[in-house]
């Protein structure tokens, strides 16, 4: 989204869009694209001459020049790589769930800073909107296990009554709350991407941007390569991506992680900067 107009113009500030819709979008491009999909689990990786050769489960073996890990936070491939990562665990968890409501929503995005971290009320299209709700790790279960009816009066508790009644539409469901940062995001013939080379706090609804992101760059590197004549799996393309993308995702990791930090802490003083950078800000 460009901001090359004044916000007031009726530009939206950002979009909201359900993750099956994406899914089944890229999906249907993979298609008209005629890749082939080996639905296999990835066992070893192993560098064999201007190749990487990597094993299914099934038993079939691939090779390649390049390999890119964008299978997630539990990326199989960054540890066969043998990449690690920096992490910390919130001892927080992410409810999410999708509401329908009685009232407009008018577009707006509302979030309130708790104790446990932020309540968010994501506007979807129509009246409907989709809530990320972070709690403390060990209450979580006695939430997801509440009656509809009990679950969405916890919510109101939270968000109040603006929107007027609600009615439970999707979930609810949790997600453990971490950081984690690779040390690098490259190897040999590898790139990580997304969540396989960095995980945020969803504070911001930054994580999936930095994917986009991540993704952009290292099209953009291969390109070059590839226009070329050269190896699209080489150093020189792999130290492009990870010079445009390291300094760049490692920032957003250190502003989300001290955001939560901020609102997460209950101390007096903070308490006082907090409040009136947020009156500040408005």
């Amino acid at each position: 989204l460009q901001f090359d107009e004044p916000l007031e113009t009726g530009a939206p500030f950002s979009f909201m869009v359900r993750n099956g819709d994406v899914i089944a979008a890229l999906e249907a491009k993979i298609r008209i694209q005629n890749c082939e999909i080996l639905n296999s689990a990835l066992v070893r990786l192993m560098p064999v001459s201007r190749n990487i050769e990597i094993r299914l489960a099934d038993g079939r073996h691939v090779k390649t020049r390049l390999l890119i890990g964008a299978d997630g936070v539990n990326s199989q491939v960054r540890r066969s790589a043998g990449i690690e990562i920096v992490t910390h665990d919130y001892k927080r968890s992410a409810i999410v769930a999708t509401l329908a409501h009685e009232e407009e929503h008018d577009g707006e995005a509302v979030q309130h800073f708790l104790p446990p971290g932020p309540f968010a009320m994501l506007p979807l299209a129509g009246r409907r909107s989709s809530i990320v709700w972070t709690e403390y790790q060990e209450d979580v279960a006695g939430f997801l296990n509440l009656p509809p009816e009990d679950f969405l009066e916890q919510v109101e508790r939270r968000f109040g009554y603006a929107l007027g009644a609600f009615h439970l539409e999707d979930g609810p469901a949790a997600f453990p709350l971490r950081v984690h940062l690779a040390r690098s995001f490259i190897a040999p013939r590898i790139a990580l991407v997304a969540d396989a080379a960095h995980l945020v706090h969803p504070l911001a609804g930054q994580g999936l941007n930095l994917g986009f992101r991540d993704i952009a760059a290292l099209v953009e590197a291969l390109a070059e390569q590839i226009r070329l004549g050269l190896d699209p799996g080489d150093d020189n393309a792999l130290q492009h991506y990870q010079k445009a993308r390291f300094f760049d995702t490692a920032t957003m990791v250190a502003a989300t992680h001290g955001l939560h930090m901020l609102f997460a802490n209950d101390i007096g003083p903070l308490r006082l900067i907090r409040d009136i950078g947020l009156g500040m800000v408005d």
